[in-house]
C-alpha cells in the first residue's frame, strides 16, 4: 500500500469541464423536447372524448414528470460538473499551503 496519492489536475478538470457541457447538453436537448412535445401534447391528438380525457389524465402527470426528471438530471449533471472544479481547486490550495507549512518548517531558525 503507498501512502502517495496523486492527483492530475488537468485531468480532473478536463473531466469536471465534460461533466458541467453535457449538462448543458442534456439542458439543451430538454429545451427542444419541450418546444416539441408540449404544443403536440396541448392539441391532444387522442381526442377530446370521454376515453382521450381519461388518456388525457394519465399522461400529463407522467409527461410533467418526466420533463422534470429530465431537467433534474441536466442539473445535477451541470452542478457535478462545478463540484468537481471546486474539488480540484480547493486540493491545489491545499497542495500549495502544505508546501509552504513544510518549506516554513524546515527553515533555519537563526
Amino acid at each position: 500500500m503507498s501512502d502517495h496519492v496523486e492527483l492530475d489536475r488537468a485531468v480532473a478538470r478536463s473531466g469536471a469541464d465534460a461533466l458541467f457541457a453535457a449538462g448543458e447538453a442534456l439542458g439543451e436537448l430538454l429545451a427542444g423536447t419541450r418546444t416539441t412535445l408540449l404544443p403536440a401534447s396541448g392539441a391532444h391528438p387522442w381526442g377530446n372524448d370521454e376515453i382521450g380525457h381519461a388518456f388525457d389524465a394519465g399522461y400529463r402527470p407522467a409527461e410533467q414528470d418526466v420533463l422534470a426528471a429530465f431537467e433534474a438530471t441536466a442539473r445535477q449533471v451541470r452542478t457535478l460538473g462545478e463540484q468537481v472544479r471546486a474539488v480540484v481547486a480547493e486540493l491545489r490550495t491545499t497542495d500549495q499551503d502544505a508546501g509552504v507549512r513544510v518549506e516554513h518548517a524546515y527553515e533555519d531558525p537563526a
